[in-house]
């Protein structure tokens, strides 16, 4: 049964329920698919649930299957869960009917395939460039290039989950809304497929997310260029580009889906946020995932008086501490497991004062992903190397992350080199 995963085992025994039937540790890295609870079978490894940890008697770091008794456990708590590929066929389980299904991006994409995905940033910028001006000014052409850049982060989300994403964030050089309308675009729906969407709704998340501030451009411009803070009445006329945007989408059947996104991406979970003042589940579901997303693009990006740029693990600190309040929880938790405690792509500082890229992120072991060198201790460009910091931790070499660096522009020519040694 599942005693060791009972909530007095989590913390002096969680090490135990992340290791195989027979003894042996999972591999440190896998693919993951979701899954109904009635296709689980004993060997699988349950690396998340549908639901927060802290809700159910589970580990917190994931555990084996060992028994039809545990499924039926799980089954009292869960509907679907997410299993890790990898770690369970080498337990033994059937999985290989299952395999086909996974898609998930735990490492960066091979060269080519990233070479290719920023070309199809380069055709999303191409199209998108005063896209959202024309669809202020009501031009009823317009919704065939929205449908167009839609339908091309949606298929290149489906060919590489997270390439385009971190293409987007890394090409932000601009805090115009254009760039940041394909950035929050490209994670959406991203992040939308680790949720297990498909079809009509991925599209639906994704159009809302490119348009979620198409109201901005029905504000005076040197409002939303501002480089210095915002008084009272100056915030007060910004937070009527949610209501603006809404209004300027319903004209056209094909952005109803994003109509209420743009009108609710800035209401709060405990119901502060504005213009409706909405909490909890009032909130549309798309709405409170672009809240996030948005977010998380604003921290991570140059965005005029704001705040200087944040790494990408910072800005996720910030949007957990607003779990329950800003954000809705569960999605909060969702979005960092998809993100990765390191996601793909960012700079780090090791503990041997070297600069590398996390290039692999380890879905059982989330601090201690895989990394590829690219400067030393002096920020010189060195050979970039692959370093396992698992595998390092494993002998014994005690090399870890020390601190996490925000994507400016050196650092953005260090990850470039990172991909560009990584497998063609």
């Amino acid at each position: 049964m599942l005693g060791l995963l009972r909530r007095g085992a989590k913390r002096a025994g969680h090490r135990a329920a992340a290791t195989a039937p027979g003894g042996d540790r999972p591999a440190p890295a896998g693919e993951i698919l979701d899954i109904p609870v009635g296709e689980l079978r004993p060997g699988m490894f349950v690396a998340e649930l549908d639901r927060p940890w802290e809700e159910t008697p589970f580990a917190l770091q994931g555990f084996f299957v060992r028994s039809e008794a545990d499924i039926e456990e799980i089954a009292r708590h869960c509907r679907r869960v997410r299993i890790d590929l990898r770690a369970s066929r080498a337990a033994g389980a059937p999985v290989d009917r299952l395999a086909g299904r996974a898609r998930e991006l735990y490492a960066l994409p091979a060269r080519d395939d990233w070479r290719r995905e920023e070309a199809t940033y380069q055709r999303v910028v191409q199209l998108t460039f005063g896209l959202l001006d024309r669809i202020a000014l009501g031009s009823g052409e317009s919704s065939a290039a929205v449908r167009e850049v839609v339908d091309t982060c949606v298929a290149s989300v489906l060919a590489n989950p997270y390439a385009l994403a971190l293409i987007a964030q890394m090409e932000r050089v601009s805090a115009a809304l254009e760039n940041h309308a394909i950035a929050c675009c490209a994670l959406a729906a991203s992040f939308g497929r680790y949720l297990g969407l498909a079809g009509r709704d991925l599209e639906n998340l994704a159009l809302g997310a490119l348009l979620h501030d198409v109201g901005m451009l029905r504000l005076p411009a040197e409002l939303v260029r501002a480089q210095t803070p915002l008084d009272a009445a100056q915030r007060e006329l910004l937070g009527r580009h949610a209501a603006l945007g809404s209004a300027v989408l319903v004209s056209n059947e094909y952005y109803w889906p994003a109509v209420d996104v743009a009108y609710a991406h800035h209401e709060r979970i405990d119901g502060t946020g504005y213009p409706r003042r909405l909490a909890g589940s009032a909130i549309p579901f798309n709405a409170r995932v672009v809240a996030i997303v948005d977010a998380y693009d604003r921290l991570t990006s140059p965005d005029s008086y704001r705040r200087p740029l944040l790494s990408p693990t910072r800005a996720m600190g910030e949007i957990y501490a607003g779990r329950g309040t800003q954000f809705d929880a569960q999605l909060v938790e969702k979005f960092i497991r998809f993100m990765g405690v390191y996601p793909l792509g960012t700079p780090v500082v090791l503990s041997s004062g070297e600069i590398a890229v996390v290039v692999e992120k380890n879905p059982l072991y989330m601090v201690l992903p895989k990394v590829r060198v690219v400067a030393d201790a002096a920020g010189r460009p060195v050979p970039p190397r692959l370093l396992d910091l698992f595998a390092e931790c494993q002998r014994g070499e005690g090399i870890r992350i020390r601190r996490t660096l925000p994507l400016d522009e050196r650092i953005k020519a260090l990850v470039d080199a990172a991909v560009a040694e990584g497998e063609a």
